[in-house]
């Protein structure tokens, strides 16, 4: 019966290798994914924040328009403080914007080190199955 149960065993460490190593590599895909979504992310900060600008100088040309229209002076107090909230305003919408951004890149960058490591582990964890394995099987021999 041990000598039946021998082959088993060899074929059960084959089959923790392979184990290892197949989740490793899906640890791995996962990893390239978070790596890519972090620089797909960095790409939209970059581009939201030369959305907010370009939707700014809009406002502010509309206003200098506006007043250029009705004769009235671009640089008086009134203009400044108009114009003074409204980049306020702009920079405080793209700067909330910003930080979900970078939170999103942090989190994608963390999730693909976690993954990254957990590869390494996976491959381990697959040898310590496999040693296992052959080692029961080399008590069940004797």
């Amino acid at each position: 019966m041990a000598q039946a149960a021998a082959p088993l065993m060899v074929a059960s460490a084959g089959a923790s290798l392979f184990g290892g190593f197949a989740e490793a590599r899906g640890m791995d895909a996962q990893a390239k994914a978070a790596e890519y979504r972090a620089k797909g992310l960095k790409l939209q900060g970059r581009q939201v924040g030369a959305e907010r600008a370009r939707d700014l100088n809009q406002v502010l040309g509309t206003i200098d328009a506006i007043r250029a229209g009705r004769n009235v002076s671009l640089d008086s107090p009134t203009a400044m403080v108009i114009e003074r909230a409204n980049k306020n305003r702009s920079d405080a919408i793209s700067n909330a914007e910003q930080l979900e951004i970078a939170q999103g890149v942090t989190d994608a960058n963390y999730s693909a080190k976690a993954l990254r490591k957990g590869k390494k582990w996976a491959v381990i964890g697959g040898f310590a199955q496999a040693a296992s394995s052959l080692a029961s099987a080399a008590t069940m021999g004797k």
